[in-house]
């Protein structure tokens, strides 16, 4: 019985090996992974976020919405709020956003090319003349506000970083 324990052992390892070996190809073809996804951040979720990019107490953003779409190249994060003039004013100088036109093309190209599948996203509601872009930490920024309605749309494309090779 001794001298069949060890080839048996073996054996077993070997099973163990090929097994762990085929197993992540076998996973991949019977429950493949997402490579694009939506998100919706439940309101706290949106507010904190807000709260967050405007420097401001999270009571002080209202009626948040917030949905997230990511792809292996880039997250995307779109955003409805309500909140005062002052801090729009400050994240606006903050981080040196462009006021620039909003034309019609404009706004269906940056706003309007990739919309989310929510009912909220409706920019061209404040009836703006102009918007505010500009990129930060290598994130780009498009935000239109009504100043008068104290509400905001706020569009972050954030390039995901390459996967590092050996």
């Amino acid at each position: 019985m001794k001298k069949y324990f060890f080839p048996i052992l073996m054996g077993v390892l070997i099973l163990f090996g090929v097994i762990l070996t085929v197993t992540p190809w076998v996973a991949d073809y019977l429950m493949p992974a997402k490579t694009t996804s939506y998100r919706r951040a439940p309101a706290p979720e949106a507010q904190e976020a807000l709260a967050n990019w405007f420097n401001v107490r999270p009571n002080e953003v209202k009626y948040s919405e917030a949905i997230q779409y990511r792809t292996p190249t880039q997250k995307t994060a779109w955003f409805k709020f309500t909140i005062e003039r002052t801090p729009v004013e400050q994240f606006i100088r903050s981080l040196r956003l462009k006021q620039e036109d909003l034309t019609s093309e404009v706004m269906q190209q940056r706003f309007l090319a990739q919309k989310p599948p929510v009912e909220w996203w409706q920019p061209a509601e404040l009836t703006r003349q102009t918007y505010f872009t500009g990129v930060s930490a290598g994130q780009e920024l498009n935000l239109i506000y009504n100043a008068d309605l104290k509400q905001g749309y706020l569009l972050i494309h954030t390039p995901n970083a390459a996967p590092k090779t050996p």
